[in-house]
């Protein structure tokens, strides 16, 4: 069996040439172990500058500006520009900070070596094999990793000529070496592939509304009902509306029909995105760059054709007038001139503001059409409209209206319902009915939605929109605006569009890259502090400057412990100069080498 070397601390005597009470000192001085300090600050800085970028792109990207997501990107507010070079910035970082990291590594590597020169272990690399874990911890670059590689992998004539055992720690290094690098040039692609896969983009931000922002809710004018008090039906004020009784205020009315015709410089009917009618500043009446949040009242309507139910297809005759008879389900007795507002029984009201005695009330309406004509007899598609000889097409729909309470909110030409509710108010419902006796109503809805359905839409659901515009529309002149609840004003900013994929895979990758760095330092603080010499063990494996002294500089005791490379050499004269070429060794053999003996050329 092969004598394994026992690890023999070196100890000065006195008596020995340069020795001194001073080199027993500094075998027991803080070089002897290791530099906690050090470790905790070097791990602690490189931790923080990975961090800092990785943390100052997410709060660029997600805290300070505005964002939002889609299918495949983040879109934000924030400036391409500046966004990219903060993740330019990461990866940057993470490749200059690989050697860093190794450098903290290589205090368990020392551990290693110095344990294992004491027990004879494994850990003790040949000459060759310490000249490849120096390259891998000095260099900490591509050409290191290659030689590394090829050398543990057994690839090339230099390793094939080393067949001995490669150490754990030679092993080790290069590993390292190669995930961290991976790590760090993987920070680089995903940040390029972030760079020409993201653009800027147009994003508006919100700014509050400085000053009092415009009134954009809409109240019903008490001072206007006031003064139209004489209008009144069985105790309910209706604020000038009641058509019987316009003609002493026909401005009144004038002003529900420009609003009705969309002519209104005050007020305006428009559909939130739950279809729901309401009453709303004109277009003219609201700023470009305003977004903002109000109250109103709104109408909303649903419809369903009947007709099938009111049509018996056995007993008409093409010859004879069609006969409708709505069965009891649909309380509706429909007549070719039923239009309106339906009482209990399914009949018309001819006066519904008198007698409504509910917020939501049922609508009936027989509509003619020539534009539906068909073959005799036969219904036209889903329309509802059935055929009858050559006197037209007849529809029978049935709706349910109810009065609402509207806050919604405005933002690019959008409405928006936050929330609704049945207003409590019987007088506004009734306000909203008085007009539905009218030739606006009557006849204006089915004028206005004649041929819907032959080509495309839906003939029931645009009825019922357009009787629930027209009834909150000829309302308009008892409405004053009022506060609005939120207001902002859209500011135009450039903003960009980040591709998700290359994002994600650079924080994720950065986040990898921080953690392995923190581990790397907690086990070198953990695992180190208690083991002599590891400093100086250190400095030989990650320091040129230490091979260069052990194969040239003037060995003397007390040099060789300290932790500073060049302090390790003694003062220099001309005769210390180095020469190289040709060498005569002493056995005669002729070699090529750095020698301070001038070469024979």
């Amino acid at each position: 069996m092969a004598h394994q070397p026992q690890y023999i601390p070196c100890e000065l005597d006195e008596s020995s040439p340069g020795s001194s009470t001073s080199d027993l000192k500094t075998l027991s001085a803080p070089h002897n172990t290791p530099r906690r300090l050090h470790i905790q600050l070097t791990g602690a800085a490189i931790f923080i500058m990975l961090l800092l970028p990785l943390v100052g792109l997410l709060v660029q990207i997600l805290v300070v500006h505005r964002f939002k997501l889609s299918s495949d990107s983040l879109i934000t507010s924030a400036s391409l520009g500046p966004t990219l070079a903060i993740s330019h910035i990461c990866s940057t970082v993470a490749s200059i900070s690989v050697p860093f990291v190794l450098g903290i590594e290589a205090y368990r590597l020392s551990q290693m070596w110095l344990e294992s020169s004491h027990t004879g272990g494994e850990n003790r690399p040949t000459p060759l094999q310490f000249g490849v874990l120096m390259d891998v911890l000095h260099g900490a670059n591509l050409s290191a990793i290659w030689s590394g590689v090829t050398f543990i992998m057994g690839f090339g004539l230099v390793a094939k000529s080393q067949p001995l055992y490669r150490p754990h720690m030679l092993r080790r290094a290069v590993w390292l070496l190669l995930f961290l690098l991976g790590l760090a040039y993987a920070c680089a692609g995903f940040e390029t592939w972030l760079g020409v896969s993201s653009n800027p983009i147009p994003f508006p931000q919100l700014v509050q509304y400085a000053g009092t922002p415009p009134m954009m809710s809409r109240q019903v004018n008490q001072t206007l009902c006031d003064i139209n008090g004489d209008t009144i039906v069985q105790g309910t004020y209706l604020c000038g509306l009641d058509h019987n009784h316009f003609l002493s205020v026909q401005w009144l009315e004038a002003e529900g029909i420009r609003t009705l015709t969309n002519t209104s410089v005050v007020n305006s009917v428009v559909f939130s995105d739950d279809q729901t009618a309401i009453m709303a500043p004109a277009d003219i009446a609201i700023p470009d760059n305003l977004e903002f949040s109000a109250q109103s009242y709104g109408v909303s309507a649903t419809c369903e054709s009947v007709t099938a139910a009111c049509v018996d297809l056995s007993a008409v005759v093409s010859t004879q007038p069609l006969v409708l008879t709505c069965p009891p389900s649909v309380n509706f007795n429909a007549s070719f001139e039923a239009v309106g507002i339906l009482n209990d029984t399914g009949n018309v009201y001819l006066r519904p503001e008198t007698h409504l005695t509910t917020n939501t009330f049922r609508f009936g309406a027989v509509v003619t059409s020539d534009a539906f004509i068909g073959q005799d007899g036969q219904f036209t598609g889903d329309t509802g409209f059935f055929t009858h000889g050559k006197a037209g097409a007849w529809n029978v729909l049935v709706c349910d209206v109810d009065v609402l309470s509207m806050t919604y909110a405005y933002s690019n030409g959008s409405f928006k319902t936050l929330e609704r509710s049945t207003v409590t108010d019987l007088n506004m419902t009734r306000r909203i009915a008085a007009y539905s006796t009218t030739n606006y109503i009557t006849n204006g809805i089915a004028n206005a939605v004649e041929g819907t359905g032959l080509v495309s839409g839906n003939y029931t659901v645009t009825f019922a929109l357009e009787l629930s515009r027209r009834l909150m529309a000829l309302t308009g002149s008892i409405y004053e605006p009022s506060d609005s609840l939120g207001a902002s004003v859209v500011v135009p900013t450039i903003g960009a569009r980040l591709q998700l994929v290359p994002l994600i895979f650079l924080v994720a990758t950065l986040v990898i890259y921080c953690l392995t760095a923190l581990i790397i330092a907690i086990l070198a603080q953990a695992r180190q502090v208690s083991v002599p010499y590891v400093n100086l063990a250190r400095e030989r494996l990650i320091d040129p400057l230490t091979v260069v002294h052990s194969a040239f500089g003037h060995m003397e005791a007390r040099k060789t412990w300290s932790d500073s490379p060049d302090r390790m050499f003694s003062v220099e004269d001309e005769g210390d100069r180095l020469n190289v070429g040709p060498i005569e060794l002493d056995n005669g053999d002729m070699a090529f080498g750095i020698t301070r003996r001038k070469p024979t050329l």
